[in-house]
């Protein structure tokens, strides 16, 4: 009971993460639920990618992605919908700067 409670403390605060922009912390919150003996799932790793995301982070993302997969767990719709986006806002964000070899990379 107690582990299900706080798995539960851990998944609301990466929303409020998500939410906020607030990627190192959603990277923390994730490192530590990990650290506690606890096994993130899908969801908290989707959480984390979109906070990163949010936060314009997308190396994290793609990062975070290919953990996924090393811990076993399968990416889902949420999963590549949260890539696609943080991409795409990254690579127009470059291209309103006229950042466009920043946008090509």
């Amino acid at each position: 009971r107690d582990i299900s409670v706080c798995i539960k403390l851990y998944y609301t605060s990466l929303y409020a993460c998500t939410k906020s922009g607030q990627w190192k912390e959603a990277l923390h919150l994730l490192s530590e639920i990990r650290v506690r003996g606890m096994v993130p799932d899908i969801d908290a790793h989707n959480a984390t990618i979109s906070a990163c995301g949010t936060a314009g982070q997308w190396t994290e993302a793609l990062r975070l992605l290919s953990e996924t997969g090393d811990c076993g767990l399968v990416s889902d719709v949420k999963t590549y919908n949260t890539i696609i986006k943080t991409g795409s806002a990254s690579i127009t964000a470059c291209a309103k700067l006229g950042l466009w070899k920043e946008a090509l990379q």
